[in-house]
């Protein structure tokens, strides 16, 4: 607006100014006398003129009385907002006394505006902390559930249904790298007995203790399950039957050390079966089992001898 009027006053002056001549000398030239022609002049003229340019420099001066506070206030409020200026900078805007009159509520909505953003921050970090920890313990309990779903109860090892996840996944990751993949099934001789007569505390006391051993003694790269009742099995990736057999041999002779601590009458004792992948044309999982399991209760038919083998391979 202020450029807009420095723009027009100098031809509005001008024109006013040829306005005023005009009117002067045709005054002059129809007056009969100069009085008349003054008078007249004052009258039709100059007074006009005088009241419209006090008019316009009433309203130039009320428009720029508003103008520069509110340029000030259009470039103090960025600066406001993104907090390099503090609020308390808006009383030095200046203006008028009705624009003085806006400002302590342009500061007061200021800072009702800063201190609910500041509540909205807490509230939000207190609700991400919040979710978090909602978040973290659902992630707990699914995991525990995960766990407990995959996980025998009582010897803490896998269960039937993660042999069922874990069988399919080792035989493709063997067959990838071209390794060989051994299967050891595993029964408690005489458990039957010993749980009729021991009670199934103690029973199940020493089936923990067999989870435990076997546990403490594969290799880091074995998994272990118990798939119910004294029934065991050990998978074996990238091991060759040698290996197989040197464990098979440690864990019988760890168990008849247990076994002799009991002072029980049978004494328990393990029957093993073992099978391998590369030795089982297009292996499956089920075959591989399969192939344990037969191994295992061909061992379990000999119990009458007085030696029985502790294992024999497929």
């Amino acid at each position: 607006m202020k450029r807009l009027i420095r723009i027009l006053a100098k031809p509005l002056l001008v024109v006013v100014a040829a306005i005023c001549v005009w009117k002067m000398v045709y005054t002059f030239a129809i007056a009969k006398t100069p009085h008349i022609a003054f008078a007249t002049l004052v009258e039709q003229v100059m007074l006009p003129v005088a009241i419209l340019a006090l008019v316009c420099v009433v309203a130039a001066r009320h428009e720029l009385s508003w103008s520069r506070p509110s340029r000030r206030l259009r470039r103090l409020l960025p600066l406001i907002k993104s907090g390099d200026r503090p609020i308390e900078d808006l009383a030095a805007v200046g203006g008028p006394r009705e624009f003085g009159q806006m400002i302590p509520a342009i500061q007061e909505l200021l800072h009702d505006l800063r201190r609910q953003r500041v509540e909205l921050s807490m509230l939000n970090e207190e609700m991400r902390q919040r979710v978090a920890k909602r978040t973290d313990a659902l992630e707990r309990a699914i995991g525990s559930l995960r766990h407990q779903a995959t996980r025998d109860a009582l010897t803490g090892l896998g269960n039937r249904r993660m042999l069922d996840m874990s069988l399919p996944k080792l035989m493709e990751t063997c067959r990838a790298q071209k390794t060989d993949l051994c299967v050891m099934m595993i029964d408690v001789d005489n458990f039957k007995k010993l749980n009729d007569t021991l009670g199934h505390g103690s029973g199940d006391q020493l089936l923990r203790d067999f989870g435990q051993l076997i546990r403490s003694t594969v290799r880091t790269t074995d998994m272990s399950f118990r798939l119910g009742g004294d029934e065991f099995v050990i998978l074996m990736p990238a091991a060759d039957e040698q290996s197989a057999t040197v464990l098979t041999d440690r864990l019988v002779a760890l168990v008849d050390m247990y076994a002799k601590t009991l002072h029980v009458d049978p004494r328990p004792r393990l029957s093993i079966g073992l099978s391998r992948m590369l030795a089982i044309p297009d292996a499956t999982p089920d075959l591989l089992l399969k192939a344990a399991d037969e191994v295992l209760y061909a061992i379990k038919s000999e119990r009458k001898k007085s030696r029985p083998p502790a294992a024999r391979s497929a």
